[in-house]
């Protein structure tokens, strides 16, 4: 973990914009843009620079609250097939021209899928709630990471609990037990943070094989034409878990491509920057 002053990014030449976006009624996310956030990731793990931004490990004075943290839902099968984990990162000099870069990639991806729908991984028909005692304990740990002994063992046996009471009202007879699910699981799809943009866009979307070569073959020619390095990986799932706020109005639900994800779409696209590194110490 590092800081990196905001002032000594910008006397660098590195803007730092950000944006809020609002993703649906309830969820509204984060956007950063400029190459500020970049350069500031670069310092702090360039071993040359990290030693002035790295944060010492100080003692923590109260434990990390994990509580809003849920995992209820089954491992979400791609609707048409394939679900894809996508990290693009314009390599322009200049914001103006990674902006670019950025509108064509979105610009393609409309034309192919035509409807902005069919690129969340997350409709009301592949959403269901998981049984499975590995998916639940796993939560659990974590909730419970700052507890010991019986308290820990509690909270197991509590999320476990709660699960087997959302599994038995929706499947008893009652349209009102069914019908909040349904308006709960349309609040998680519309929820879901599928697309996101931190200096490099990320995106896990459900993709038929046809979409799925159309948009890696638009990838590598902007490529090799220099303008990007991409990573993709490829599953047939996506992997959800969602943060509760203590309202309990509001709902993020966070999603990852199965099998590894976005962490071998990152070792795809620093494998791509590496090689582009290596022909520019060549030229």
């Amino acid at each position: 973990v590092g800081m990196v002053p905001v002032a000594l990014v910008r006397a660098a030449s590195h803007e730092l914009k950000v944006a809020k976006v609002q993703v649906s009624r309830q969820y509204q996310q984060a956007v950063f843009t400029g190459g500020g956030l970049s350069y500031a990731e670069k310092l702090v793990k360039n071993p040359a620079t990290a030693d002035n931004y790295l944060l010492p490990n100080l003692p923590i004075d109260c434990p990390a609250d994990f509580s809003g943290l849920i995992c209820p839902w089954r491992d979400i099968p791609s609707r048409q097939g394939i679900m894809l984990s996508i990290l693009v990162k314009a390599i322009a000099t200049k914001p103006q021209e990674a902006t670019k870069v950025y509108q064509r990639l979105l610009k393609k991806i409309q034309s192919i899928y035509q409807a902005q729908g069919n690129l969340n991984p997350v409709n009301l028909e592949n959403l269901a709630l998981t049984m499975n005692h590995q998916d639940l304990v796993s939560v659990s740990k974590v909730k419970s990471s700052n507890q010991k002994g019986w308290k820990r063992l509690l909270q197991s046996w509590q999320d476990i609990l709660v699960q087997l009471s959302r599994k038995f009202l929706l499947n008893f007879p009652i349209k009102s037990s069914r019908a909040k699910f349904q308006r709960l699981k349309a609040t998680i799809t519309a929820d879901t943070d599928y697309i996101k943009f931190d200096d490099t866009l990320r995106m896990v979307i459900s993709a038929n094989p046809k979409q799925q070569k159309q948009l890696n073959s638009y990838l590598e020619k902007e490529y090799q034409a220099g303008n990007l390095v991409y990573g993709m990986h490829i599953s047939d799932r996506a992997l959800m878990t969602c943060l509760v706020m203590k309202s309990k109005q509001r709902h993020i639900a966070f999603v990852d491509g199965a099998d590894g994800g976005y962490a071998l779409a990152a070792k795809a696209l620093k494998s791509r920057l590496k090689e582009i590194s290596q022909q520019c110490l060549n030229c």
